[in-house]
């Protein structure tokens, strides 16, 4: 499977996801991996930073649950 399509089928299953704290948990993980493997994943500086504030964030239970999010999305797409 190539690249693409990896990352469309992982877009499908975040997608599909409704339990926040799963949502939450597959955050951590592939946040935690990019800052535990910079080398893996090439990110900037910038990025770096804001995955780091996005998880002091959800420490601090700063969370936007999905159906807002999506409400959202539906939003910036019919502008």
């Amino acid at each position: 499977m190539s690249a693409i399509e990896l990352k469309s089928n992982f877009h499908l299953l975040i997608e599909k996801l409704e339990d926040t704290q799963m949502l939450q948990d597959l955050y951590n993980y592939v946040a935690d991996f990019a800052l535990e493997h910079p080398n893996k994943i090439d990110l900037s500086s910038d990025q770096v930073e804001r995955i780091q504030h996005s998880l002091e964030q959800i420490e601090q239970g700063e969370l936007i649950d999905n159906q807002t999010v999506k409400d959202k999305i539906k939003q910036w797409l019919t502008k």
